[in-house]
């Protein structure tokens, strides 16, 4: 059983790593650099080279300082302590 994220999920990680990359003033090499990955494996990332496992979700999460939630969803991570908090 594979722990890649779905294709549509891989969508939305896509859009919401560009945003927080903007967000944080970072370049694809500065994560790179952050993550200890070559330039390449964040391009695939970002361009839909490969669909990254929830393990790669998480490792770049917390290179760019959020969380998987919030990369997954778009949920602003403050906003994540409610939802955990009030679930329903």
């Amino acid at each position: 059983m594979s722990n890649k994220i779905s294709p549509q999920l891989a969508d939305v990680f896509r859009r919401n790593l560009r945003s927080r990359l903007i967000a944080l003033e970072m370049s694809q090499r500065d994560l790179a650099q952050a993550m200890g990955v070559t330039d390449a494996s964040v391009s695939g990332l970002i361009n839909g080279g490969f669909c990254p496992t929830l393990n790669k979700v998480d490792e770049v999460a917390n290179s760019l300082h959020t969380n998987s939630l919030y990369l997954l969803t778009a949920v602003e991570p403050e906003g994540i302590s409610e939802i955990v908090a009030n679930p329903g």
